[in-house]
């Protein structure tokens, strides 16, 4: 009761929901033809073979059945370090997966790391300023991106002041310069869930999925 009322601009961190924006955008590059559901994910980060993982393919990380944890064991000395993307998936490519590829279902936010890396090494862009350019743009959803930039936190106003802030787990109540309201963790850009967005823009997404991926007369995704 005590909280603020949450402004009429709100911006909010979509976490996970941001998995399946990130999904599309590797959807899109298949279509294209840069790549398949059965590729190895070793032909575009050849370090990821090691610990067993040779025979890992796109479809397993969409899928959640790579064998891969939702999260690295060094997730939260990471953080603390303000590591960028790229100390994620070294960390994912150094790992032994629980299971063998495709044996079993758990979920794990690494391996939407390693598609977002993906879409990096083929579209020569960060996967925020390729899903920009892709999705955001043409749907004009002008209050979306996936790791806030610089001008959003300068001025008299600044963007980031729209955001609101979550309420933090009690071991992260401390972690002000790395938690999820930090500047750190807003400009990250996770693919797993670091996407920043309004109800309004999300509404944009949702409804360009329900009338088959085309946004008037263009066709950007197939049915």
């Amino acid at each position: 009761a005590s909280s603020p009322k949450i402004r009429q601009d709100a911006m909010f961190l979509i976490a996970s929901i941001t998995k399946p924006i990130v999904a599309m955008g590797v959807m899109l590059l298949i279509e294209r033809g840069q790549l398949t559901l059965n590729d190895r994910v070793t032909e575009f980060l050849p370090e990821f073979g090691r610990g067993g993982k040779h025979g890992t393919t796109i479809r397993h990380l969409l899928t959640h059945t790579s064998g891969l944890p939702d999260m690295l064991p060094t997730n939260t000395e990471l953080r603390k370090q303000h590591s960028p993307r790229s100390a994620f998936v070294s960390g994912t490519c150094e790992l032994t997966p629980d299971f063998p590829a495709g044996r079993s279902v758990q979920y794990q936010s690494m391996g939407i790391a390693l598609l977002g890396a993906i879409i990096e090494k083929l579209s020569g862009l960060s996967c925020g300023q390729f899903l920009r350019r892709e999705f955001f743009d043409p749907l004009e959803m002008h209050d979306t991106e996936l790791g806030a930039p610089d001008r959003w936190f300068n001025g008299p106003s600044p963007i980031v002041d729209r955001i609101a802030e979550i309420r933090i787990a009690a071991d992260q109540a401390d972690a002000t310069d790395w938690n999820w309201n930090s500047r750190y963790w807003r400009q990250f850009g996770a693919p797993w869930g670091g996407l920043l967005t309004t109800p309004w823009d999300l509404g944009l997404f949702a409804q360009f999925m329900l009338t088959g991926g085309r946004l008037g007369e263009k066709q950007i995704l197939s049915s």
